[in-house]
């Protein structure tokens, strides 16, 4: 599939806040996870928020994404970290920010299956 039909695929893609809002760390119906020792989150560091949604949007089984950005003195950091399971809701958290995929623009949160891209070829 050429890439330019991938971007536009993903730059296609809605995304909406879960149960408790877009402004805090997202969560499972487990709780909070974190992302060491497991495979249900991919972590990214440096990615802007917008790099960070593009990159749920191009990853078949990304259900949601969570970015968190903090800055202080000389010193500030930046996180994607993309959900593989199913985000539920989120924890208030100042400074994070999780929005959920949404499956072909319907009002229902992704479960791992994605939307298959158009088969129209783009046009040289």
């Amino acid at each position: 599939m050429p890439l330019h039909l991938v971007a536009t695929w993903a730059s296609a893609q809605l995304f909406a806040p879960p149960s408790g809002g877009m402004g805090g760390i997202c969560a499972t119906q487990q709780g909070a996870t974190t992302p060491r020792g497991g495979k249900s989150i991919e972590e990214w560091w440096l990615l802007s928020a917008a790099e960070c949604e593009t990159r749920c949007g191009l990853t078949l089984d990304c259900t949601a994404y969570e970015f968190a950005e903090f800055t202080g003195g000389k010193r500030g950091y930046r996180r994607c970290n993309l959900y593989k399971t199913p985000v539920t809701h989120s924890i208030p958290t100042p400074g994070f920010k999780c929005l959920i995929k949404i499956a072909g623009g319907r009002s229902t949160p992704m479960g791992g299956a994605a939307p298959t891209p158009a088969t129209t070829p783009a046009a040289p």
